[in-house]
């Protein structure tokens, strides 16, 4: 009886990485995506921790390729790394490049499309026209205010959304 109010299409999603999860209720993504990876690769037994080293236990079977490359960034030539490299190769010398591996196996495993930035924008343009009427044109002449990054960041803790825009 429990099978039959499974619903089925989120069979795939239940499988997904941490770091997919937090990119897909949020859509944003940074060194909280890389630490869930890490840890992720810790518990799936990818990665050992003896004290205060972690190091590649030779696993691969079950290994996503993104999650592959992420531990080749991660570790580069080296077998183990202290939890001092680790803070400096993740989050100071290559955070950027462990980030665009993560963004690359949501784009592999189709969690999102290569182009869905530009089909988002295309759809809040259309949503714009079918509830405006047509997208409203900002005057030349018009004066623009850049609101403090405090204030966008108190409007997202009242809220819960990140702000569409960062000016008035």
């Amino acid at each position: 009886m429990e099978n039959d109010i499974l619903d089925r299409s989120f069979t795939h999603e239940t499988r997904s990485p941490p770091a997919f999860a937090g990119v897909l209720v949020d859509w944003s993504i940074g060194p909280r995506e890389i630490t869930s990876t890490i840890i992720d690769l810790i518990v799936r037994d990818f990665i050992g921790v003896i004290g205060d080293k972690i190091f590649l236990t030779g696993k691969t079977i079950g290994l996503r390729s993104f999650e592959g490359q992420f531990i080749s960034k991660l570790f580069g030539s080296n077998q183990s790394l202290n939890f001092n490299e680790v803070q400096r190769v993740a989050y100071k010398d290559c955070p950027k490049e462990l980030i665009k591996i993560i963004c690359s196996g949501l784009i592999d495993e189709g969690f999102i499309s290569k182009d869905f930035q530009k089909r988002l924008a295309v759809s809040v343009k259309e949503a714009m026209n079918e509830t405006l009427g047509s997208v409203p044109q900002i005057p030349s002449d018009a004066k623009r205010i850049i609101l403090p990054s405090w204030f966008l960041k108190l409007i997202t803790s009242l809220v819960g959304l990140k702000p569409v825009f960062d000016s008035v």
